[in-house]
């Protein structure tokens, strides 16, 4: 995979091979981006389900000053690592559960957060509700959840207190852009 835009566009990274990565397509990953535009420089963001990296390396190639990540699969941090390594940007590695992550995590706010779980888990419900009771969405941040498209999240959003500002699909794939403040 290439990296898509921004100080370290067409760098290349390392991708696993096997159902437990799913890289966001490099068409979600720049559309994406796209509507980011003016909140990436010096933003602070989350990357849940990190896989390799794509996601958070995309935001620093854009001018994110600090990426955490959080990867459940030892084998697949490893390789994030690797990734990380040729890369010079602040960044964290936690190699745990995304729920646990959430609550290990309350306390730091954070400009913008992605979770991309797959997509027949059924866990979006409850990242929103970690999110939202430990406070991890800095004011004006936004929350990306990116899902497959025959699913809604609008229900659970909104339970949990998020406006959807943006909401776009990508065949089977859809993206939700969440905010705790009207747009």
């Amino acid at each position: 995979m290439n990296i898509t835009g921004g100080l370290y566009r067409g760098r290349k990274i390392k991708t696993v091979n096997s159902l437990e990565v799913r890289p966001t397509s490099s068409k979600v990953r720049e559309s994406i981006f796209n509507m980011l535009h003016n909140r990436i420089d010096q933003a602070v963001m989350l990357d849940l389900f990190a896989g390799s990296g794509i996601m958070g390396i995309e935001a620093a190639s854009r001018g994110a000053k600090e990426i955490i990540y959080v990867e459940k699969s030892p084998k697949v941090a490893e390789m994030l690592k690797e990734n990380l390594a040729n890369f010079d940007f602040k960044n964290e590695i936690f190699v745990c559960d995304a729920l646990k992550a959430l609550d290990i995590l309350k306390g730091r706010q954070f400009n913008i957060i992605f979770a991309d779980p797959p997509y027949a888990s059924g866990i979006i419900p409850d990242i929103l509700e970690k999110v939202r009771n430990n406070g991890l969405l800095a004011d004006e941040g936004v929350l990306i959840v990116e899902y497959a498209s025959k699913l809604s999240i609008t229900e659970s959003a909104e339970k949990n207190g998020f406006n959807e500002i943006k909401y776009k699909t990508y065949g089977d794939t859809a993206v939700s852009f969440l905010s705790t403040k009207t747009e």
